[in-house]
């Protein structure tokens, strides 16, 4: 059984549903005045397991996190308004189409990040698949509001506006690890009412897409200056050694001797790429790596403790609350 609903044009409630999320429920995320009642004889089945969230911001932006287990065969079909996307897909795939276009949002082998546009109002389609988790954030602008902001000069990169203006298409790229991150945390925070977690939100939600104006914006250019070039490649080169390697023995002195760079250098190259040090980026990764053995694996704190190169499981809770926002025992 599939139903129709308009998306939300206002998002004023802040939505949140936890565990078993129903038929009717997913029906009236987009009908908040219908009923969402099945037909005589029917049962209001479990489609996902998770929790949804919804944020619509004062800067026209609106933020969808979820983190679902797909629990029944389905598909949902929506009225989309005029806006600009950013999906970060950490895990999972998504069968959609948007009015002819179909397409397949694929992070089975690794997070990645999309873009797009649709001036109009746009018929909107997605298969739910029995057994897939998603775990993902949408981040949404209103296309007017944008527009405006673009026609006031507020924006350069006219990049932008032409993804309004040409055929539809889904722009595709990695997510740096720092937007990986980002989006992890913004999942791991779920719903709260509070001012200071709104704004935490909001603030993760547009470094996220300075990420993808960015991306956007450089893919358009036919032209990369050398040295911006050989900046990336060379930052490049030392973020595959380091995927490469066990990444808690690693140390500046070690990769420098193995990659033929110097210290300084694959440093001011990897820090003008990533906006971190070749170090943090290593931490970064370790915990990301223990956050998915405990959240996927299961294993114990003191072993995700070691997965992250620590000795101490304190020191441990202490670097992922930090990083994360929240501790381990509430992942585990």
């Amino acid at each position: 059984m599939s139903h129709d609903f308009s998306w939300p044009g206002s998002r004023k409630k802040q939505l949140t549903y936890d565990q078993q999320i129903k038929e009717t429920t997913l029906h009236s995320l987009g009908n908040p005045e219908a009923s969402g009642s099945l037909s005589e004889g029917e049962e209001d089945k479990t489609i996902l397991r998770g929790h949804f969230s919804w944020n619509h911001f004062s800067t026209a932006i609106d933020l969808h996190s979820s983190d679902t287990v797909e629990v029944e065969n389905h598909e949902v079909e929506a009225v989309l308004p005029p806006a600009l996307t950013v999906c970060v897909l950490l895990e999972g795939k998504l069968e959609c189409a948007f009015g002819d276009f179909e397409t397949v949002l694929d992070a089975t082998e690794g997070p990645k990040a999309y873009i797009w546009a649709y001036g109009r109002p746009i018929q909107w389609r997605r298969k739910i698949q029995a057994g897939m988790r998603i775990r993902k954030v949408n981040i949404s602008i209103e296309a007017d509001w944008l527009r405006r902001q673009i026609n006031k000069g507020m924006f350069v990169d006219q990049e932008i506006d032409c993804l309004f203006q040409n055929p539809f298409d889904i722009h595709q790229w990695t997510p740096s690890s720092k937007i990986t991150t980002l989006t992890s945390q913004v999942i791991l925070q779920g719903q709260s009412d509070t001012l200071l977690h709104s704004i935490r939100r909001e603030s993760k939600s547009l470094e996220i897409l300075g990420e993808a104006f960015e991306h956007f914006a450089k893919s358009e250019q036919e032209v990369i200056p050398d040295g911006k070039q050989r900046t990336l490649s060379r930052a490049e080169l030392v973020r595959d050694f380091i995927e490469r390697q066990d990444m808690t023995q690693l140390n500046l002195a070690h990769i420098s001797k193995e990659l033929g760079f110097s210290v300084s250098s694959m440093q001011s190259s990897f820090k003008q790429a990533y906006e971190m040090t070749i170090m943090d980026y290593v931490r970064e990764r370790c915990l990301i790596k223990a956050y998915e053995a405990l959240d996927k694996d299961q294993v114990s704190i003191a072993e995700a403790a070691f997965i992250a190169g620590y000795n101490s499981p304190a020191n441990f809770s202490t670097a992922f609350k930090r990083h994360f926002g929240v501790s381990p025992s509430e992942i585990h």
